[in-house]
């Protein structure tokens, strides 16, 4: 479920090797949220009751003009994460 020794962020998660590594990739979308679909191998990794953490890769071009991507904790009703998972048969 976690990088390094907590769910924290913490500087052990970078160099902490996953479970599974370039499981899918996406083209980000506009809007309020990403829908990603995961390999249905993947799915004996998430924790379902714990934590489970993501780590993303952005491949961009040079030059790239940085956007902004924001996560936020729980601790405010309404922008917290949510991880929804649904099958696809």
């Amino acid at each position: 479920g976690i990088f390094g020794s907590s769910s924290s962020i913490e500087q052990a998660d970078y160099i902490s090797a996953p479970t599974q590594y370039n499981i899918t990739s996406f083209t980000p979308p506009s809007g309020e949220y990403v829908d990603v679909e995961i390999p249905s191998s993947s799915l004996p990794n998430i924790n379902l009751s714990g934590y489970t953490q993501f780590r993303l890769k952005a491949i961009t071009t040079a030059g790239f003009n940085p956007s902004v991507i924001e996560f936020y904790g729980g601790e405010s009703v309404g922008v917290e994460p949510k991880l929804i998972l649904n099958e696809n048969e």
